[in-house]
């Protein structure tokens, strides 16, 4: 298991391609507009497609593979999926879409049937089949294979468990019940892109492997990654670009100089933190999207002083929360309550809804404290890396907190310092800390990689029985009310226990030029190019 917080227990920003990213501050842009869903927009796109013409893309730069089974950062991961493809695919607003999965259905949410798409052939002209994706999934999930998709994986499907009824049909028999599984065969579980049957790790970069809208003809480490169309492509209503390129950027003020100046034409997620270079800029549009994405002040519940309730529920009832998100996200946020239910989770507002909202209350903050032992206040250290608009956050909360009787000191940590591996790593083991974490799809994804005993990145160690039991009925219940019902309890114990405070969950920003149409919203980490065109 690695000593990874940001990939998808199955999504998307995993710890090395979170380093990537510059932790900007800024004040960003209003947006305003029409949009789908859960979306602004500062302006409209174009709505004409055409075939022809070339895009170029701003990633960042990938720290590790670029493979399809081995792959852990936003770089890699957003450069494969030119080219290859899922069973199904996130939507803007975070639901799902069939790619190439036609349809799906489970009784008892431990037996998935797949149906796969009809006419579909790899790069190669090769058919796609039942062999293929049960060879993917059984690769992914070989425990001795290397495969980061074992993040997502791992305990839900093993070896054996995708089978073939038929060449366009597929059985998975999961080790447990899981409701949300249509998701771990998405981008949202990056790893689990479809390959032939004879993949060999390490060949995606020679190019010309996969199902998808474009057929990768070169890549150049710390460079450029160039695609062509895919003439043969499913989709006959897709593809229009004649060529496209990923140009990689190691900063951030450099992609946002880039796409100002002309040189790229989209970004496909950029912080909200991130867009102050970009104010008043007329010749872009910017699209905002709400995401999953959060960030958790974890407090260590197995120690003092925080493994008394009083004290987490009293710096949690320091913080002013609106505050924060005018500040840290110039309100390109969602309003958070120390539960794990983003608002694009499904159900997530009807979920949400019977916990009460935790305001600022520093009276009863200061009682808690008092009642715990400290009347005269209570000295800790806040230790945070400095990504995003953790020291920000950091600095907020330090402020916050002080009136409620809390005497805060700040450890700032490189990344490389925070994220270290091993069992001692500071993101992992500190009383008190801030972490960013990126999107997934699903409430179960983020709950066992947060908040179950056993979860490899419960940074507050936080163990409750009853907790587990509600997570384990939340992922077996495919009754909507039932499974609403159970989510609320979920989210009424975090809330009242409070082993992390959130605050917010951000907003998601893509940036294009005014010449690019059929660019989705979002999901912000996972650009889908199937329709992108350029009108000029």
């Amino acid at each position: 298991m690695t000593d990874n917080p940001f990939a998808p227990l199955a999504e998307c920003f995993d710890r090395r391609g979170f380093l990537q990213l510059t932790a900007l501050l800024g004040a960003g842009v209003a947006l305003a507009g029409c949009a789908p869903s859960g979306t602004t927009s500062t302006a409209a796109q174009p709505t004409v497609a055409r075939r022809g013409g070339a895009l170029t893309v701003g990633m960042p730069t990938p720290s590790g593979p670029v493979d399809p089974v081995t792959m852990t950062d936003i770089g890699a991961v957003d450069t494969v999926l030119v080219a290859a493809e899922y069973l199904t695919f996130p939507k803007a607003d975070g639901s799902l879409e069939g790619r190439l999965a036609t349809d799906w259905k489970s009784e008892d949410a431990r037996t998935w049937v797949f149906k796969l798409r009809q006419g579909v052939t790899f790069h190669d002209g090769s058919p796609l089949t039942a062999d293929d994706v049960v060879a993917t999934f059984d690769r992914i999930t070989d425990p001795h294979g290397g495969s980061a998709g074992l993040q997502s994986l791992g305990g839900i499907l093993s070896p054996g468990g995708t089978t073939k009824v038929d060449d366009h049909t597929i059985r998975f028999k999961l080790d447990r019940g899981y409701a949300d599984f249509p998701y771990l065969v998405s981008a949202f579980a990056y790893n689990t892109a479809i390959m032939p049957r004879n993949y060999h790790v390490g060949d995606f970069i020679k190019g010309g492997i996969g199902t998808g809208p474009y057929v990768l003809t070169s890549y150049q480490p710390n460079g450029r990654a160039q695609f062509k169309r895919n003439e043969k492509y499913w989709n006959t209503d897709a593809a229009y670009l004649d060529t496209l390129t990923v140009q990689y950027f190691s900063d951030t003020n450099a992609q946002m100089l880039a796409i100002q100046s002309g040189k790229i034409d989209l970004v496909p997620s950029v912080e909200p933190s991130a867009l102050r270079t970009l104010k008043g800029a007329s010749n872009l549009i910017q699209q905002e999207a709400q995401s999953a994405s959060f960030q958790t002040v974890q407090m260590r519940t197995d120690i003092k002083p925080f493994n008394d309730k009083r004290v987490r529920q009293a710096l949690a009832l320091s913080l002013d929360r609106p505050q924060l998100v005018n500040a840290l996200m110039d309100n390109k946020a969602t309003l958070g309550n120390d539960h794990l239910f983003a608002p694009t989770f499904t159900s997530a507002d009807q979920i949400a809804a019977p916990v009460e909202q935790r305001k600022r209350d520093l009276a009863q903050a200061k009682q808690l404290l008092a009642d715990a032992g400290y009347p005269g206040g209570l000295k800790v250290t806040l230790t945070t890396a400095r990504v995003f608009e953790c020291v920000d956050h950091a600095t907020l909360v330090k402020d916050m907190a002080k009136e409620a009787g809390f005497d805060i000191a700040l450890d700032i940590m490189t990344p490389e310092q925070y994220f270290a591996s091993g069992d001692n790593s500071p993101w992992l083991t500190v009383p008190l800390g801030i972490t960013n974490w990126g999107s997934r799809g699903s409430a179960s994804q983020v709950l066992e990689a947060i908040a179950v005993s056993a979860a490899p990145y419960n940074s507050a160690h936080y163990s409750n029985q009853a907790l587990d039991d509600l997570i384990a009925r939340y992922d077996n219940e495919t009754d909507p009310a039932a499974r609403i019902k159970v989510g609320t309890s979920i989210a009424q114990l975090l809330h009242d226990e409070v082993p992390n405070c959130v605050s917010y969950f951000k907003n998601q920003v893509r940036v294009s030029a005014q010449h690019l149409g059929g660019v989705p919203a979002g999901p912000g980490d996972f650009p889908d190019f199937t329709k992108v065109f350029v009108t000029a």
